[in-house]
């Protein structure tokens, strides 16, 4: 039985440690962004809210004629139900006839870029939203975000403007794609320079895709390494399933739990 016991446990723990660092790869959902009631912060002149950074592949020159399909050679950033709550002080300020009662703004830009958002005047502190003394400096407009074209694409940084209208609490943006042609590192930022707006909460979900699907693009040349570890599991599950079943009389109880567990990974 001991003999048994040896030869049949000695996989296990190659099987625990090939499964462990499986599942830790199937975990990863960095190119989906999820907010759940996140709060806006104040940084400087602005109230603030990260929606994420990750690498993306520009999209391929053939496209798929299936748009629905992940593997459509498309890259984009896409917005699904963002949603925006200010507090009812806030709100309250306004009348329900108003038609633009609190701006937010959505800022995408490229790392190489990341210094053609936000200013300063007379080489003071460094401002993201547009104050009086910016506006005469660098015409932009006041009381919205600082963004300077940048050299290779004047369509970039993007800015897509969300407002509130009336003195409803709540805002929802559309469900928008923003296409990626180059490839680079970007970032996107939910801003809202008006005052008014402190205490802004958002909820809603960002997708960031690549020309291949989903997975994030700095893990994307590692694919080929995933279906290698994935087919090394499956073969080594086999053989494990096959020792399972010869030496089932002699099988200890840890190693009917580790079967349950290779089994699951596996469904």
């Amino acid at each position: 039985m001991e003999f048994a016991a040896r030869r049949a446990g000695f996989p296990s723990g190659i099987f625990l440690i090939v499964g462990l660092f499986i599942s830790a790869i199937g975990s990863s959902h960095a190119s989906i962004h999820i907010y759940d009631t996140d709060s806006f912060r104040e940084v400087g002149n602005s109230y603030l809210l990260s929606g994420g950074s990750e690498g993306i592949v520009a999209a391929s020159s053939a496209h798929s004629s299936i748009r629905s399909s992940i593997h459509d050679g498309r890259s984009y950033i896409q917005f699904k139900n963002i949603t925006f709550w200010r507090t009812k002080e806030a709100s309250d300020q306004h009348s329900d006839m108003e038609h633009s009662t609190g701006l937010i703004q959505v800022i995408i830009f490229e790392a190489a870029d990341r210094d053609n958002i936000g200013g300063s005047a007379y080489g003071g502190q460094r401002s993201i939203c547009c104050t009086p003394d910016l506006a005469k400096l660098e015409g932009c407009k006041q009381g919205e975000v600082i963004r300077i074209p940048s050299a290779t694409d004047i369509n970039w940084p993007m800015v897509l403007n969300v407002q509130f209208s009336g003195n409803y609490l709540s805002t929802k943006m559309d469900n928008v794609e923003v296409n990626i042609t180059k490839t680079g590192m970007y970032n996107l930022f939910f801003i809202a320079c008006d005052s008014k707006l402190k205490g802004l909460i958002m909820s809603g979900k960002t997708l960031w895709k690549n020309p291949d699907g989903y997975l994030p693009g700095r893990m994307a040349p590692l694919m080929n390494f995933y279906v290698i570890m994935s087919l090394a599991y499956v073969f080594l599950s086999v053989i494990w399933f096959s020792q399972y079943v010869r030496f089932w009389r002699d099988i200890l109880q840890l190693q009917h739990c580790i079967t349950v567990v290779i089994g699951s990974w596996i469904v």
